[in-house]
């Protein structure tokens, strides 16, 4: 005779086909399947911090601490209460380090998601403790109740996160088209500034050299005035006095010439 399946497997399976059917997209149940255990969680941490340890915002991955002490006493504590499930374990590690991957790049999310993934193991209870002397099938309907509450907890940040790398993506194709015009227009710009520019340089010495020309023209008046100007009357008067009629009159005439004369006669 079959052994009759545990009715709180059937359980479990319910709210994972419950979960798996309104996530967004297939793509993401897949990348959750990634992390199965509690040491592949703490690779994820490492890879988180190793990639982006320059920024301190990654040190409050210190306060999801009680959160994964919280988790791994649930898996220990549903192992004891049933045969254990691998899709229920890999439900518990896989989603929230996807969602830790997903917000690295997005400060303000990612410390969100911490803040809400901190509160998140304050409020779960010790389930080794809790669980210890409970009558196990009330037990492990309380456990299916957790795991439908951890994977709601980890449906919203998914399918939003989901959808804004959608939107993320469209913005920055729209951001590119903007960098684009804006590049654009800040070389039509320049160029109207060069060619503005250009056109000045001209202009300047269009008028350097108009004012080069008069000034030359203005040079050469002055010179041909000062060459061409005529003679002072009066002067050529005074000079034609002391000339002779003849020539040599004027040494004769000179006293000095005549003192000379005098003596050596």
């Amino acid at each position: 005779m079959a052994a009759s399946l545990d009715p709180a497997q059937l359980t479990f399976e319910h709210a994972i086909s419950d979960f798996r059917g309104q996530l967004a997209d297939n793509q993401l149940y897949s990348d959750i399947l990634q992390v199965a255990t509690l040491d592949q969680f703490h690779d994820v941490l490492s890879d988180i911090r190793r990639k982006q340890g320059g920024k301190g915002n990654l040190r409050g991955l210190v306060r999801i601490n009680l959160l994964v002490k919280r988790l791994n006493g649930y898996i220990t504590t549903l192992e004891a209460l049933t045969q254990g499930s691998p899709e229920v374990s890999t439900l518990i590690w896989g989603p929230p380090s996807l969602i830790l991957q997903l917000t690295t790049k997005l400060d303000y999310s990612f410390n969100a998601v911490v803040d809400a993934m901190e509160q998140l193991g304050k409020v779960l209870p010790h389930f080794e403790r809790a669980f210890a002397l409970s009558d196990h099938n009330i037990a492990k309907e309380i456990m299916v109740l957790f795991f439908r509450n951890l994977l709601d907890f980890y449906l919203v940040p998914l399918n939003l996160l989901k959808v804004f790398g959608k939107l993320f993506g469209k913005i920055m194709v729209i951001l590119s088209h903007i960098r684009s015009n804006e590049r654009r227009m800040a070389n039509e710009i320049l160029l109207d500034i060069a060619r503005q520019e250009h056109e000045d340089a001209e202009r300047t010495l269009r008028d350097v050299y108009q004012r080069e020309q008069e000034r030359s023209a203005q040079d050469f008046l002055r010179i041909k005035a000062s060459i061409l100007k005529e003679p002072d009357e009066e002067r050529l008067a005074l000079l034609g006095q002391s000339y002779g009629s003849e020539p040599g009159d004027w040494l004769l005439q000179d006293e000095e010439f005549k003192k000379w004369y005098t003596w050596c006669w």
